[in-house]
């Protein structure tokens, strides 16, 4: 009898809401440029940013070198160019991430989870704020802490909208631009 009671109970919620369901049976798995760029972060900036060598943090990531620049391909025409830390920017790695503009959303809320997830957190600035002297529709988010290392920033500037057609008619990618700095301390 007790069997046959939550048998019954668990069909009618299964009715009541089957979306819900649905949705915790089947995770969405985060977009691909969003889990590169938060792994790019991780494994190839900011150990690069305190000290280590670009050329074997990048090739472990995927990276491969192409032109003189480091290129993580994604899928199809979506790419991730490494720009790391320099003589004249030292403090900065830049990732530009030519990805869909539907995953504008997926790798802002990835970079802010990850951004609290560390130790200590990183704390949201800013989230899609518009960008100053910019052209309308661009974005921008950012995420800062006092860390042992010093003070670290993770600046994410992105299209709101689809990029326009080029002269051949196809839209490329837009380019969403995440620069990471950690200022010593």
């Amino acid at each position: 009898m007790r069997k046959e009671f939550v048998i019954t109970v668990a069909a009618a919620a299964m009715a009541a809401a089957p979306v819900a369901f649905a949705e915790q049976a089947a995770p969405v798995a985060p977009a691909p440029a969003a889990a590169d760029a938060v792994a790019t972060l991780q494994k190839v900036c900011l150990p690069v940013l305190r000290g280590g060598a670009v050329k074997p943090a990048a090739q472990s990531a995927g990276f491969r070198l192409e032109d003189g620049g480091w290129v993580l391909p994604i899928a199809g025409k979506q790419e991730i160019d490494l720009s790391p830390p320099d003589h004249s920017n030292p403090h900065v790695c830049t990732l530009t991430i030519a990805a869909d503009a539907a995953e504008g959303a997926a790798i802002r809320n990835a970079l802010g989870n990850w951004a609290a997830s560390q130790s200590p957190p990183l704390k949201a600035v800013a989230v899609d704020a518009p960008v100053p002297g910019a052209a309308q529709g661009w974005v921008t988010s950012t995420w800062s802490a006092r860390t042992p290392a010093g003070v670290e920033n993770v600046v994410l500037t992105q299209p709101q909208s689809p990029a326009a057609p080029s002269k051949t008619g196809q839209a490329s990618p837009p380019a969403s631009t995440l620069l990471v700095s950690l200022a010593p301390a």
